[in-house]
C-alpha cells in the first residue's frame, strides 16, 4: 500500500530466490511492477534493516556484489536500498531511483 500510494505499482509478488540472503528477515519476496521488478527483504524493524552493508567488487564483466558475508554474483549492475524496515535490491536503474525518491531510501554501506 505504501508504493502504491507513491505511485509505485504492484502488479504481483512471488517468492524469492534471496531468501538465503537475508535469514532474519520476516519475509523476501519479488515485486512485479509492471515490466520490471525488485526484491525486498522486509525485517521487523528499520534497525535490522540498516545494519544491511552491501559491497560491490569489480571482477571482469561481472558484478560481485558482498552481502553480509555473502556472495551475489550477477551479469548485471544490481541497485540496492533500504528504506526503513525493508532492503530493496533491483537490476531497473530506473526503477531504483523511484524507489530511492518516492520511499525515502538509501544505499546501504560497505563497511571496507
Amino acid at each position: 500500500m505504501r508504493l502504491a500510494a507513491r505511485g509505485i505499482r504492484v502488479t504481483a509478488v512471488s517468492s524469492s530466490t534471496g531468501e538465503a540472503l537475508f535469514p532474519e528477515a520476516r519475509s523476501v519476496c519479488l515485486l512485479d511492477v509492471g515490466a520490471t521488478s525488485f526484491e525486498a527483504a522486509f525485517f521487523t524493524d528499520a534497525s535490522a534493516a540498516s545494519a544491511v552493508h552491501v559491497c560491490e567488487t569489480p571482477a571482469g564483466n561481472r558484478h560481485l556484489y558482498q552481502v553480509d558475508g555473502q556472495t551475489v554474483d550477477a551479469a548485471f549492475p544490481v541497485y540496492w536500498a533500504i528504506a526503513g524496515p525493508v532492503v530493496a535490491w533491483t537490476s531497473s536503474a530506473e526503477l531504483d531511483r523511484s524507489l530511492i525518491q518516492e520511499l525515502g531510501g538509501t544505499r546501504p554501506g560497505c563497511p571496507h
